[in-house]
């Protein structure tokens, strides 16, 4: 017992030695904002696995079992099942060594629980409690591929996610830089919900690209885009944003056609099609008979033509709610007709397409490759190319 005790004290005393020398020294670490898309007001956290401490402001405790933390007035108040009570200006969370594992579950909203590997530190802010996450590159990179690409693809699938996740970490870590991370975990980043289960391929995926990103004809790290289903085409780069990139041209993708998002259709009554063309400046006389109306794209354009009017499709996609861009408008007695291609912008990497190429035995490099023009496969920042 008084070696244990001991331990104990010991890990405290040097947890609280390091904690701030060591948070922002390690360049391969990085600090991600947490449920960002939410207003979190309280939470409860639970270290599952491993030993933690809690350092509030200056003073440090262990951390066992659930921890009640909330936002009152311009303070963090923590209650622990131990009857423990104490508020403070900034809460840290860290664990002994690199396996613990802690459960973040924000209250009142749907997020639902999430498990981390990190050091967790909670701020008050005027809209809620702003939680950030200080782990490792690689940690958060195995939660990236695992939340964008889905548990059940092949390795080298995994791969080509990892390398273009890296490539849009490297890409946008300072995007958060004024509010104190390098970046959120949300889509306005790359969708990140956690640790992958134990053991998942994931882990090996982002092991075996250590340090791999893209680049394109100029040494720069390529906008890294990937969608779920391209329809059997790719979308080019500046259809989807502004500016040439000219690793990002349309290809025509084979391997997606059968997969889960390769179709989708949608019904919607002819008024409310008429009516909204109307909104978008097409004139009323060219809406008295439902000649013309009628739209097919064999291949990717950009505007839904009617005589010499024209609108985005990227904006009828945005305002109706479409998975794609990609479609054919069919007219009916009182009703339009949507026939789809594909789910998301269509620009990049083709998810279902690149996972059907990791199933036939195409590698990484040629995932990236087909899907990518003119590219290279290098480590970061640039000094040794992947032939």
């Amino acid at each position: 017992m008084i070696q244990g005790s001991f331990r104990k004290y010991l890990f405290l005393l040097l947890a609280i030695s390091s904690l701030w020398s060591g948070l922002y020294a390690d360049s391969s670490r990085v600090h991600i904002g947490l449920f960002y898309e939410w207003l979190v007001f309280s939470a409860v956290v639970t270290p599952e696995q491993g030993e933690w401490v809690m350092v509030a402001d200056s003073l440090t405790y262990p951390a066992q079992g659930m921890l009640y933390v909330s936002l009152v007035g311009d303070r963090v108040l923590f209650r622990g099942e131990n009857g423990m009570r104490r508020s403070c200006e900034k809460l840290l969370l860290k664990p002994a060594d690199s396996t613990g594992v802690i459960a973040i579950r924000p209250l009142h909203i749907p997020a639902g629980k999430r498990l981390y590997r990190g050091i967790l530190k909670i701020i008050p802010e005027p809209i809620g409690l702003k939680l950030i996450l200080e782990t490792s590159l690689e940690e958060y990179l195995a939660g990236v591929v695992y939340t964008e690409g889905g548990g059940s693809a092949g390795i080298e699938f995994y791969k080509a996610q990892a390398v273009l996740c890296r490539t849009y970490a490297f890409r946008h870590f300072g995007k958060h830089g004024a509010e104190g991370f390098n970046l959120c975990d949300g889509v306005h980043c790359q969708a990140f919900l956690g640790m992958p289960p134990s053991g998942h391929p994931v882990y090996r995926s982002v092991t075996q690209t250590r340090g791999l990103v893209v680049t394109d004809r100029n040494g720069e790290l390529i906008t890294a885009a990937f969608h779920s289903n391209c329809g059997g085409q790719t979308a080019d780069g500046h259809n989807v944003w502004i500016g040439d990139m000219p690793y990002l041209r349309p290809v025509q993708d084979t391997f997606c056609l059968h997969g889960r998002n390769a179709r989708w259709t949608r019904s919607v009554p002819l008024s409310d099609w008429k009516h909204y063309l109307r909104e978008q400046g097409i004139p009323e006389e060219m809406l008295h008979s439902n000649a013309g109306l009628d739209f097919f794209q064999p291949e990717r354009t950009d505007y839904y033509r009617l005589g010499n009017y024209t609108v985005p499709l990227a904006r009828i996609r945005e305002d109706w709610g479409l998975k794609s861009a990609f479609f054919d408008i069919g007219i009916g007695q009182d009703r339009v007709i949507l026939n789809g291609r594909g789910y998301g912008h269509g620009a990049g990497m083709c998810q279902e397409g690149a996972m059907k190429m990791a199933e036939l035995g195409y590698n990484f490099y040629d995932i990236i490759r087909y899907y990518f023009h003119g590219v290279t496969i290098q480590k970061f920042p640039g000094k040794e190319e992947v032939p």
